[in-house]
């Protein structure tokens, strides 16, 4: 009720700065750090961190992170983009990623997703194919 109309009234207030500002770190993000990246860190090297990164992990995080990190991106672009970075470093693991996704998505996010990264669909759920 009534109790809530301050705060609401704060947030009114505060969102669209605070949006504001959140766009412009994560357009620096992308085009001021991501480039030290690729120009410094061979694509090799980026592979072997992320196979590293995925087989230190336990699976139980791993089912949770993927679908909690893909579910969290706005863009469908950006979405496929994480997808296909893991699946370069771990191209065996694409149908396990695959089942972790589609038991954390939302129906529509994982139509989306498969539509562009099919190879992830795990063997036998709809949209599966024996050969790419």
């Amino acid at each position: 009720g009534a109790g809530w109309a301050p705060a609401l009234a704060t947030l009114r207030a505060e969102l669209p700065a605070f949006t504001a500002e959140l766009a412009e770190h994560l357009i620096g993000e992308e085009t001021e750090l991501q480039p030290v990246g690729r120009k410094h860190v061979p694509i090799d090297v980026q592979k072997e961190v992320m196979r590293k990164i995925f087989e230190m992990t336990p699976a139980t995080v791993l089912a949770d992170f993927f679908p909690w990190v893909v579910g969290n991106m706005p863009l469908t672009g950006q979405r496929v983009k994480f997808c296909r970075c893991w699946l370069w470093a771990v191209p065996e693991r694409a149908q396990q990623i695959g089942a972790w996704l589609a038991l954390g998505l939302d129906a529509p996010t994982w139509a989306r997703l498969t539509a562009q990264v099919p190879e992830i669909v795990p063997r036998g759920a709809p949209g599966w194919k024996k050969y790419g």
